[in-house]
């Protein structure tokens, strides 16, 4: 009888592990985000120091879905995110939260050419970031800032 018993135990002990282990890949997989087309990140590693911005752009193409990731290691730090389409005006403006280390937002462009995204860092230390800014294929629109 005992030994049912452990027997047991070993398999609910195994199971536990193995839904641990799941979970903790789909949420890395989602804090850390995908990037389904297969691009590099667009900023990789770069530092954005306090009260300061930087600039960088890329070709979208029009009625394809796209996606802004931008990852930083550092809790707290208030970062701005803002895309433009190619006429200038603000498609995208997010902020993050003190609890936040990605911002995360999708959209469809409306024309094609060069959007323009700048990112600046309102708090009092410098971070690295990383960027994904592309166009993404049967990606859902969906922005979790809204």
């Amino acid at each position: 009888m005992h030994r049912n018993h452990l027997i047991i135990i070993i398999i609910l002990v195994a199971s536990l592990v193995a839904y641990f282990v799941l979970m903790y890949g789909v949420a890395y997989l989602i804090l850390f985000g995908i990037n389904p087309s297969s691009e590099k990140a667009l900023i990789e590693n770069q530092i954005v120091s306090p009260n300061e911005s930087i600039t960088t752009s890329k070709e979208l193409k029009a009625g394809q879905n796209a996606q802004l990731v931008i990852h930083y290691p550092i809790f707290g730090i208030p970062l701005n995110a803002n895309v433009k389409n190619p006429s200038g005006e603000v498609v995208i403006d997010v902020n993050s939260t003190s609890y936040d280390r990605e911002l995360y937002a999708t959209f469809e462009p409306t024309s094609n050419g060069k959007y323009t995204l700048i990112v600046t860092n309102h708090g009092e230390q410098e971070t690295p970031i990383h960027v994904i800014f592309n166009n993404v294929e049967n990606l859902p629109i969906k922005n979790p800032y809204e």
